[in-house]
């Protein structure tokens, strides 16, 4: 075989032959090129066209305007440089190792357009990848430039170019086209450059996994670029799988495809997609206990529909718009006629009235931070997002606790929520996503420094809010923890929060995916805790809490500490620098020798009791808890019973503290019965109450001694004289106990 080797500066073939064969050996050495004015070069199935590819000064094959080519296959091609002089689509024929591998370009200029093919793993080039490229390939590139001529730029693949691994998706076995891409070296990184795959490549074939070719979708600077492969999209949501009503084809979804329902659906499973269509006329639930979550856009078709029911979630990530409705159902808790709730809406559109048809026109409320009252709202605007609102249940509603199915209708909320408030106000909100989120997300990423409070009033509770911190949640009232906030925001619910700047915000960072009802309970630090529960009589008055933790302190910590909202005249709170607090946080390590002051106060005389609600950590174990009324001298174990006393009206901040060790160690003495007993006047009667003890006579004594009223046999330990009457004066009561104690109170009748 005769070789041919050029090493002119130039070489030129210029006559009439319409065509130059080369079945020999064609090697262009450093800086030389081979140049073909306006015929075709044909590359001969025996022969060889080589050039050298030293950087800066290989040789080439120069194709002017006019030139073409024929022939080039995996055994004869161009391996080295082609140059192409022209402006129209131009295929350089060019390869190596016995892979053919041809660009085709459009250049610009006529200034001309290098081009050469390496059978080699680009990263040797370069490892770092931009964050829009989930890999690259991993045995070819090209270098294409031009001196100054820029160009459209093709490139191809083959069965031996690996597209199959380089698409896969993360974590399964499919493989799709629409991942792929054009990527450029910049000297730093790989980075995507937009391209489209040719449904027929520039070689004829129609594109498929083991060949075909992609254009970028504009003209390339070339100078900023010193290479190019081909590469893949991270997380391009390209790849498509389908719900036909019975099953999904080709497979079950995952977090990197998109999901399309084109026909009925309600299953039992949580989907995980990077986008959700609904399309047609299917209908779709989520089962409650199930949730669709989704990295992207959710769009559904006008006459589709998508319903998530009671504690079932549409969770998103990305902050993007969403398309078409969905209907979210929430459930309230068991509630009679005349109850409130305070309701925040997931959807956009939906209004008031249309929520809540049932419910009287003046009885829609907004909170005013101003005033930090409730005003009527009209019924026919619509849910502002993020805010809520306090609407009492329908006129219909059942007098018994009844749970109320709401359900709300609109284009879901998603991405950031940003509300303009007063600073240091407290302010009426409520969860804007159809979606669960987390309290101590909110509380953060907002910087709270005080509680969350929850709209928990019922008929006959005095109480009006459950209270939550990064330490726990309290009920209203006690005996209530089944609606103790513990850690979730839930669909639906609106909240009361004090802004420590302008703006409130709501962001996707804070959705969860939690499906219990009506608050999830979270232990993600050492936390040990007592609830207690106050009651007047037997109806429940107010919930408090303390708890020993990590990130606490003796005084008051922000996000920890919950100030009382003052919504109750009977309540039982810890008191820190002369302020009521319904939750307070103790630091750790946990000392038995700590004392909690505790404040009471009542509007009303008579009969309270003192009760452990729950315990957590340590307090779950053998650790005692005392309560100590300092006024009459007596120390109860909470959890061997609860503690009863009586109580005049007023406020009582020095009377009961909580404590952890026996009352021998802290030196109290047995409670006495002349401290035990308490008499008042109210509605022109007298009002005994002994505590514990059981009284056997009651006897009146004007101030000269004279007998003027007396009840035998009484029997209880508590009584009112009704049949007592006296002028204005003072008088003494003389109480005699079943043991035959007495003790005299003096009472201004």
């Amino acid at each position: 075989m005769k070789k041919i080797t050029i090493a002119l500066l130039l070489f030129c073939i210029q006559n009439t032959i319409a065509q130059f064969q080369n079945n020999a050996i064609l090697s262009i050495g450093d800086t030389d090129y081979v140049y073909i004015s306006s015929f075709n070069y044909s590359f001969g199935a025996s022969g060889q066209t080589k050039t050298t590819r030293t950087a800066s000064t290989y040789g080439k094959l120069v194709f002017g305007a006019a030139a073409t080519w024929s022939g080039a296959s995996n055994s004869h091609f161009v391996d080295g440089y082609v140059t192409t002089k022209g402006t129209a689509v131009f295929v350089l024929p060019i390869g190596q190792s016995s892979v053919y591998a041809p660009v085709q370009v459009i250049p610009t200029t006529t200034d001309g357009v290098d081009g050469a093919y390496f059978r080699t793993n680009p990263t040797t080039i370069g490892a770092t990848l931009d964050a829009t490229l989930g890999g690259i390939s991993t045995v070819e590139y090209w270098d294409i430039k031009g001196a100054v001529a820029d160009a459209k730029i093709s490139l191809s693949w083959r069965n031996s170019s690996d597209v199959t691994n380089l698409t896969q998706y993360k974590g399964t076995s499919i493989s799709s086209l629409s991942n792929l891409s054009i990527v450029g070296y910049d000297g730093a990184k790989w980075v995507l450059i937009p391209s489209t795959i040719d449904a027929t490549s520039f070689l004829g074939t129609t594109s498929s996994l083991t060949e075909g070719s992609i254009t970028t979708d504009g003209v390339v600077d070339l100078s900023l670029y010193t290479s190019f492969s081909l590469g893949a999209k991270e997380s391009s949501c390209n790849l498509t799988t389908t719900w036909n009503g019975t099953s999904w084809s080709p497979f079950l979804p995952t977090a990197s495809q998109k999901a399309i329902i084109a026909g009925n659906y309600s299953e039992a499973i949580n989907i995980n997609a990077c986008s959700l269509e609904v399309l047609g006329t299917a209908v779709v639930t989520v089962p409650t206990g199930f949730n669709f979550t989704i990295s992207g856009k959710v769009a559904v078709a006008r006459t589709a529909s998508l319903t998530f029911e009671n504690n079932a979630n549409l969770v998103q990530v990305d902050d993007v718009p969403n398309q078409g409705k969905i209907t979210s159902k929430r459930n309230s808790t068991t509630l009679m006629l005349l109850d409130y709730t305070l309701w925040s809406s997931p959807v956009a559109g939906q209004q008031l009235l249309s929520f809540s048809p049932a419910t009287l026109s003046n009885r829609f409320y907004i909170y005013n931070p101003a005033t930090n009252l409730y005003n009527v709202t009209t019924p026919t605007a619509n849910f502002t997002t993020g805010t809520g609102y306090l609407i009492r249940m329908p006129n219909n509603h059942p007098t018994t606790p009844t749970v109320w199915n709401g359900s709300f209708t609109g284009i879901p909320n998603n991405g950031t929520v940003s509300l303009t408030v007063a600073n240091n106000t407290y302010n009426g909100i409520g969860n804007p996503y159809p979606s669960t989120i987390s309290a101590d997300a909110f509380i953060d990423a907002n910087n709270l420094t005080d509680a969350l409070y929850f709209w928990r009033k019922t008929n006959g509770t005095t109480a009006s809010y459950a209270t939550y911190t990064k330490a726990g949640g309290t009920a209203n009232a006690g005996g209530l923890s089944s609606i103790v906030p513990n850690g979730t925001i839930q669909v639906g619910q609106g909240f009361i929060a004090k802004s420590t700047s302008t703006t409130l915000i709501f962001t996707n960072a804070m959705r969860t995916a939690n499906n219990t009802a009506p608050f999830l309970k979270t232990k993600a630090i050492e936390k040990s805790r007592i609830w207690l529960n106050l009651a007047k009589d037997t109806a429940p008055a107010n919930q408090m809490m303390v708890a020993y933790m990590t990130g606490a302190t003796a005084g008051i910590d922000a996000g920890i500490e919950g100030k009382y909202f003052n919504d109750s005249p009977i309540a039982l709170n810890s008191i820190i620098n002369n302020e009521e607090f319904v939750i307070q946080g103790k630091g750790l390590p946990f000392a038995d020798s700590d004392v909690v002051p505790l404040t009471f106060k009542t509007n009303a005389a008579g009969n309270f009791t003192i009760s452990i609600d729950h315990v957590e950590g340590l307090f779950s174990g053998n650790q005692a808890v005392f309560l100590n009324d300092k006024e009459l001298g007596t120390s109860q174990d909470l959890k061997k019973g609860a503690y009863t006393f009586a109580s005049a009206i007023g406020t009582f901040n020095n009377r009961f503290e909580l404590v952890y060790k026996s009352s021998t160690a802290l030196g109290l003495e047995e409670q006495e019965f002349s401290n035990s007993v308490l008499v008042y006047k109210q509605n022109r009667l007298i009002h005994i109450n002994a505590g514990k003890t059981i009284m056997k006579t009651v006897r009146v004594f004007d101030m000269q001694g004279r007998l003027i009223f007396k009840q035998e046999k009484v029997n209880q330990n508590t009584t009112i004289l009704k049949g007592f009457t006296a002028a204005e004066q003072t008088i003494l009561v003389q109480i005699t106990s079943d043991e035959d104690k007495i003790v005299t109170k003096k009472v201004m009748y």
